[in-house]
């Protein structure tokens, strides 16, 4: 979303592993490196060193370093290799000297790349899971970038991100969809204004029904006549918007964490729950609507606190912080859509849906009170209600093994009519 802000210094080790996830790894590696090479050059020059000892690298060591394998057994206890190769009756002391020499290079170079390893574990960004590859077509007044992976030749996924006045990206801060893609087709894209869509043109107008055309020509332009739809947050909005516009190219409607069917009963629970982090908030608020020239920053930083509220756990958080430091928000945007849509009461229009519906949310989602997922449920007949227990606002991030499940068991449902209940 926002860009974050760079922590301090003093927390970098911290960095690493909320960021990378694999501290451990790193430092296992280096040290098993460390005695694979130590040992190898000792068995060049030393023939008797080639002779079988007692133990083994340990396990964690032998798995975990990235070095071809080498064919040697060696003694858990290294000072046992030490006093072998100084016994004067063993070899020259001129070999000894050499391979004395080259430990003590082989040291320094060893701790010369593992400061150099820590410096880019630094400044290095997460690296992405999602591999993309995305492109762009010409909707009625916008240009929308959109992208198609997967594999699968049944209904494809149509999946509609929050906001308004994000893009897509935050959705791959989970591989949930990854998985997903193993068996279906999954289509992505930036809506009007937003990401690799551009920016609005002057004139150009940003409203609900701007976004349902938009996804109708970007089904069409793909060459679908039926499409799976799942809408997270505002996303949720839209896609019922759409599936009361469009009834007859929904086989499935997935809904999560969704914004409330007239838009301003979605209830917020921030204040109740983070009434420090809200006041900060605020604060940011009045210099933002200044438009003055640090107003911007000002918005970044009440992003970055709106964002810091959406979690169950710390961990997600910060992991999240980390992976969409360089992500931003599209204000103008999230103002135009705004506007437009509290024009709107989705309640009756909802009531008449006839196909299969899945409605879920994160027990402790902040954003969007799970009463509102509850009550979506209660409106459309025949529907389906999930609650994913240890997660806030983003489920498939918090909870991607139990999302996975739950939506491919629900997509691999019959498509049937529901009946009115």
């Amino acid at each position: 979303m926002s860009e974050m802000r760079q922590r301090e210094f003093h927390d970098s080790v911290l960095d690493i592993r909320r960021t990378h996830g694999q501290w451990r790894i790193i430092f296992t590696r280096f040290f098993g490196r460390r005695v694979v090479l130590h040992l190898s050059r000792l068995r060049l020059h030393a023939s008797f060193l080639r002779l079988p000892l007692t133990g083994r690298i340990p396990t964690s060591i032998r798995q975990t370093s990235s070095l071809r394998r080498l064919e040697l057994l060696v003694s858990p206890v290294l000072t046992l290799t030490q006093d072998n190769f100084h016994q004067e009756h063993s070899m020259p002391n001129a070999i000894c000297t050499r391979i004395r020499k080259n430990f003590t290079a082989s040291r320094n170079l060893l701790a010369f790349a593992a400061l150099v390893i820590c410096c880019v574990a630094l400044v290095a960004p997460a690296a992405a899971a999602h591999d993309e590859h995305g492109t762009t077509f010409n909707a009625s007044g916008a240009t929308i970038y959109y992208e198609m992976f997967g594999a699968g030749g049944g209904t494809p996924l149509f999946v509609a991100n929050g906001g308004p006045g994000f893009d897509h990206q935050y959705l791959h801060v989970s591989d949930a969809w990854d998985t997903l893609a193993r068996t279906r087709r999954i289509v992505m894209w930036d809506q009007r204004g937003t990401g690799r869509s551009g920016p609005l043109k002057p004139g150009q107008s940003c409203t609900l029904a701007d976004q349902i055309n938009d996804l109708d020509a970007l089904r069409a332009h793909l060459g679908f006549d039926k499409i799976d739809l799942m809408g997270h947050s505002w996303g949720g909005f839209l896609v019922m918007a759409y599936a009361a516009r469009y009834p007859e190219h929904i086989v499935h409607l997935v809904i999560s964490d969704s914004a409330a069917p007239r838009w301003s009963d979605t209830l917020f629970l921030f204040k109740d729950v983070y009434p420090d982090v809200t006041a900060r908030e605020d604060s940011h608020a009045f210099v933002s609507d200044l438009n003055e020239k640090d107003s911007g920053a000002a918005r970044e930083a009440s992003t970055e606190l709106y964002e810091s509220m959406l979690f169950y756990s710390t961990e997600h958080r910060d992991e999240f912080a980390a992976k969409m430091a360089n992500d931003k928000e599209y204000y103008e945007i999230n103002r135009a859509v705004n506007h437009d849509v509290a024009r709107f009461d989705l309640n009756p229009e909802i009531r008449k849906f006839r196909f299969p519906t899945l409605v879920m949310c994160g027990r402790f989602d902040m954003n969007v009170a799970p009463v509102i997922a509850y009550k979506i449920h209660q409106a459309i007949p025949g529907s389906q209600f999930v609650v994913f227990e240890k997660s806030g606002h983003m489920p498939f991030f918090e909870e991607p093994d139990k999302f996975v499940k739950v939506v491919t068991d629900f997509l691999s449902s019959p498509a049937t009519s529901t009946s009115s209940q």
